[in-house]
């Protein structure tokens, strides 16, 4: 009789912390949102966008000299590529038994 009496204890004990736990869990991850808006309205600049703009207005003012393509030097390159010869392709599951 005194082992139903233990487990009884148990039960209650796990139900009451497990219990304590969703109220702690949901108080940490609900009841703390606030939710009013600031009174002024102001734009914060992060360090990634301050370096990507400063980026983007460098590489707009760059030019590129074009007259290398009407070289006769760079028209007289041919074009030399091997073209590459398929080859069979093993089985799908190469751990599968043979």
């Amino acid at each position: 009789m005194k082992t139903n009496s233990n487990n009884l204890t148990t039960y209650i004990i796990s139900g009451i912390a497990i219990l304590i736990f969703v109220v702690f869990g949901y108080f940490y991850l609900i009841g703390t949102s606030n939710t009013s808006q600031p009174l002024t309205r102001t734009t914060v600049l992060n360090s990634t966008t301050i370096k990507s703009k400063s980026i983007f207005y460098n590489l707009s003012s760059l030019r590129f000299n074009t007259s290398i393509f009407s070289d006769s030097r760079f028209n007289a390159l041919k074009d030399m590529t091997v073209p590459i010869t398929p080859e069979p392709t093993g089985r799908k599951n190469p751990f599968a038994p043979i």
